[in-house]
C-alpha cells in the first residue's frame, strides 16, 4: 500500500513525524490509522488491503464510494449495515445484490444493471413485504 503524494493524509503523517520512505511504503498499521483517525482518508491509499478496507466501512460506510475494488467481503459489511448504499458500491457482485434486495427490495432501483435473478428477488421481496407472501 501507499500514501499518495501531497495528498492530505500524506501531509498530516508528515506533521506526525513520519518519514517519506513510512509514508510512501505505508504498512497495514499505519492505513488503519488513517482511516480510523481522518475521514475519507481511504481516497488517499492505494491498493488498500482487504482489512484497511473493513475498518474504513466499518468506521464510515460512505467511505466505500471511495475504495475501487472492494472485495466481496467489503461489499457484505457495507450492505450489513445499510443496504441502501448497495448504490455507493462500484461494481457490486450479484451476491452483494442478492442481499441487498432480499432485505429491501426497493434497493433495486439503486443497482446499475441488476441481472434477471436480482431483478426476481427484488419483486419477491416487495410483494413479501406489500403482501405478506413468499
Amino acid at each position: 500500500m501507499k500514501i499518495k503524494k501531497n495528498s492530505p493524509t500524506y501531509q498530516l503523517f508528515l506533521e506526525k513525524g513520519y518519514t517519506l520512505n513510512e509514508i510512501e511504503n505505508c504498512n497495514e498499521k499505519m492505513c488503519i490509522e488513517a482511516v480510523l483517525k481522518y475521514r475519507n482518508a481511504i481516497i488517499d491509499i492505494e491498493n488498500p488491503t482487504e482489512n484497511v478496507q473493513l475498518k474504513s466501512v466499518k468506521d464510515d460506510v460512505h467511505s466505500v464510494e471511495f475504495i475501487d475494488n472492494p472485495t466481496e467481503k467489503v461489499q457484505l459489511k457495507v450492505i450489513s449495515i445499510s443496504p441502501f448504499h448497495i448504490g455507493r458500491i462500484k461494481n457490486p457482485t450479484e451476491n452483494v445484490q442478492l442481499k441487498a434486495v432480499s432485505e429491501f427490495g426497493t434497493t433495486y432501483h439503486l443497482i446499475n444493471n441488476p441481472s434477471e435473478r436480482v431483478r426476481q428477488e427484488a419483486l419477491k421481496t416487495l410483494a413479501r413485504f406489500e403482501f405478506g407472501e413468499d
